[in-house]
């Protein structure tokens, strides 16, 4: 399966944009801990930790940062 048509599965699976997993992903490919991924997303650890478990997702406006 392409990384896209992936995507689109998680998308419809999850029926949000951004499922737990991909921000976690997109951190570890950056080889980031937690609080410098969210000093690059201009976020605290806390709210990266968040995204990760799924207690809350990116506000749009973070998702453009992600993108």
């Amino acid at each position: 399966m392409s990384k896209s048509a992936m995507n689109l599965h998680e998308q419809a699976e999850t029926g949000n944009k951004w499922p737990p997993d991909r921000v976690k992903r997109l951190r570890l490919r950056s080889k980031l801990h937690q609080t410098d991924f969210g000093e690059m997303v201009g976020v605290t650890r806390q709210t990266v930790g968040e995204w990760e478990s799924g207690k809350s997702e990116p506000s749009p406006l973070n998702q453009q940062a992600l993108d």
